[in-house]
């Protein structure tokens, strides 16, 4: 058994496994493969690394019940064909590592493989426990601890969110996206629901206040934002906007677009559940961190989005709403929103999103009491036999100090405007039924056996 060969860092192609041989733990001595004189491991130490990694970073896919009963050849690579992407050893040095390795997975006293004889491997979908217990004890301490200031939450968002800002798809592309003029997403739509026509009428004589988020200190708290503090909530689609609001069969829906009128930046969660670790290195524990958080977020993004039953919001809203704040508050990331998929458009459309922004960005252009007289809504039309819904709004033309944007004296830190309402583009909606698409489940129904009665 060849325990005892050394291999050095010539021959090994990892690089950081090679620069941590030649530079830290490798020692001087003849290289049993390539014969140079030079820093060297045991191929014992390389394969106890490279069970570590295999521990880390794949799943075994020889033991299933395709493999072991059906005789399916299994996904993934056998261990020669790993151990030669994750080494780039070939001839002996891979057999020698093969060897050593088989050998150390083997139990004697129960006599059995670690992972079965001629073991096969794919690279694991997950590798989140510690984070994920990490997770859960930031949810207790939010919920029975402290709501604010929380020491324990702040540390974990950091490490959970903190480098966002540097993180790449697959693609290449950033996590962080620009929304605005000249960019794909330049306008979104925001539904608000009405009981009744006067409500609705109210509304459209200052759409830009009515239609957009509520001033501060009222409305009440949402997936992303606690009551009071006023978040603009919209879709990429009028339809999911409207879906979003989950109105009433009677209800009207009023449906506004909002045009951007500032570059924003919104962290799409979408693309942080696809997360990259580019070429880095399966030896190097920052990769191993790294691919900790990445699917410990692919796993979080559908908690994020999940449905919130109405009767659940305050408490499934806790940790959403703490997410929120770190992104909206956080001074090194200047995220101004989120973008994430909607649970209740049942089109399943990749394209349509669900945004949010943050009170720093949901200014809305002349939403302020200044501009209420800017409009005159109407409607109803009339003949001498009915009535039918034909909304419209006169507007009353800006005066030239009106242009300008209203701000108090002294209020030089007020939020500058990031959305102005298109009075073209407003659409009433009138609720005639609602669809649902759902899985069904029968019960199944069975008699229980009576007890046999003795003789």
């Amino acid at each position: 058994m060849p325990f005892d060969q050394r291999i050095c860092s010539n021959c090994i192609r990892d690089e950081h496994l090679k620069q941590e041989i030649a530079q830290k733990i490798g020692e001087l001595d003849e290289c049993a493969y390539c014969n140079a004189s030079a820093p060297t491991i045991s191929i014992w130490d390389l394969a106890t690394r490279c069970d570590d990694v295999i521990d880390v970073f794949f799943e075994v896919s020889s033991l299933t019940m395709a493999v072991v009963h059906f005789d399916r050849t299994p996904e993934g690579g056998d261990l020669s064909t790993i151990l030669h992407k994750l080494t780039g050893l070939d001839g002996a040095a891979l057999e020698d590592l093969h060897e050593v390795l088989s050998d150390h997975w083997f139990d004697r006293d129960s006599q059995e493989e670690k992972y079965g004889e001629d073991p096969w491997f794919v690279e694991a979908s997950e590798t989140t426990a510690q984070i994920s217990l990490e997770w859960e004890q930031m949810e207790r301490s939010l919920r029975d601890t402290a709501r604010l200031f929380n020491p324990a939450a702040a540390r974990l968002l950091e490490k959970v969110f903190g480098p966002v800002v540097e993180d790449r798809t697959h693609e290449g592309d950033s996590v962080v996206i620009k929304v605005g003029p000249g960019h794909p997403i330049s306008s979104l739509s925001r539904a608000r629901e009405f009981e009744t026509l006067q409500e609705l009428q109210d509304a459209l004589n200052h759409p830009e206040s009515k239609l957009g988020p509520p001033p501060v200190g009222r409305g009440s708290a949402g997936r992303m934002n606690c009551a009071g503090i006023p978040v603009f909530y919209g879709a990429t689609k009028a339809s999911t906007a409207i879906a979003e609001v989950r109105p009433a069969v009677g209800a009207n829906v009023a449906v506004a677009v909002f045009n951007i009128i500032r570059e924003l930046s919104l962290l799409d969660l979408s693309k942080l559940g696809a997360l990259s670790l580019a070429d880095a290195s399966k030896f190097s524990p920052i990769t191993v961190e790294r691919a900790t958080r990445r699917n410990f977020l692919a796993t979080l993004i559908g908690r994020l989005t999940m449905p919130v039953l109405p009767g659940m919001a305050n408490n499934d809203y806790l940790i959403t709403q703490a997410i929120a704040d770190f992104l909206a508050t956080h001074p090194n990331l200047n995220i101004d929103g989120i973008l994430f998929p909607s649970t209740q458009d049942a089109k399943k459309d990749s394209s349509t999103r669900n945004v949010v922004l943050f009170r720093k960005a949901s200014t809305v252009l002349r939403s302020e009491p200044e501009y209420r007289e800017t409009a005159t809504a109407y409607l109803m039309e009339y003949d001498e036999h009915s009535a039918w819904l034909s909304p419209s709004i006169e507007s009353r033309p800006l005066a030239e100090d009106q242009q300008q944007i209203f701000r108090w004296p002294g209020e030089e830190d007020r939020f500058e405007p990031a959305l102005e309402l298109d009075r073209n583009l407003i659409t009433i909606h009138e609720i005639e039924a609602v669809e649902y698409r759902t899985v069904e489940n029968r019960v199944v129904h069975t008699f229980k056996e009576l007890p046999q009665k003795k003789s």
